[in-house]
């Protein structure tokens, strides 16, 4: 099933008009999908999105896992996008961060990153007890916008949104993505 980036911008601007839910975790979120249990979680940081086929990192760059608290440590890093690309470059070649046995991390395209969007949640607007510590902050997305010369695709997960950024002026967090396997 294709799904165009108008209904995933209308999906999510809705979304952003909603009241915020108390608590956004697996307990208190309505899914989507209609099935508790849509995160595996792998107990070293990442997490597979049963839904989607896609693994996750939990933590944002520039976090570390920290698998007894099984939280997140340390503050997100800034990038602007051409040093988002250079970031998981990075992680694959185990120059920085963790790539937990894998070396095709990457930036995730504007599809995949909406699909962390927790309709339910509000700042952040995702589910929380998944990924933990986020930042209600923006993120890039690998997708180059068309409308907008020199600039890509981001989700802002404060309410959900999505809008463009100049590639080369803007500095958004990351999270990085893979095929799950």
């Amino acid at each position: 099933m294709k799904t165009s980036l108008r209904a995933i911008t209308m999906t999510v601007l809705l979304a952003a008009s909603l009241p915020a839910a108390a608590a956004c975790n697996e307990e208190s979120i309505a899914w989507d999908t209609g099935e508790p249990g849509r995160y595996v979680e792998h107990g070293n940081g990442s997490v597979t999105d049963t839904v989607t086929g896609l693994m996750w990192k939990k933590c944002s760059e520039g976090m570390t896992w920290a698998p007894g608290s099984e939280s997140c440590d340390d503050t997100p890093s800034g990038y602007d996008w051409l040093g988002a690309h250079r970031r998981a470059t990075a992680v694959n070649a185990v120059e920085e961060g963790e790539n937990y046995g894998h070396q095709d991390w990457r930036l995730p395209n504007v599809k995949e990153l909406a699909s962390l969007v927790e309709l339910a949640c509000h700042d952040p607007a995702i589910n929380e007890s998944v990924f933990d510590d986020v930042t209600a902050g923006s993120y890039w997305s690998s997708s180059t916008s068309v409308d907008y010369a020199g600039a890509a695709w981001y989700v802002n997960f404060g309410g959900g949104s999505i809008s463009a950024e100049s590639k080369e002026v803007g500095t958004l967090f990351v999270r990085l993505v893979r095929d799950a396997e």
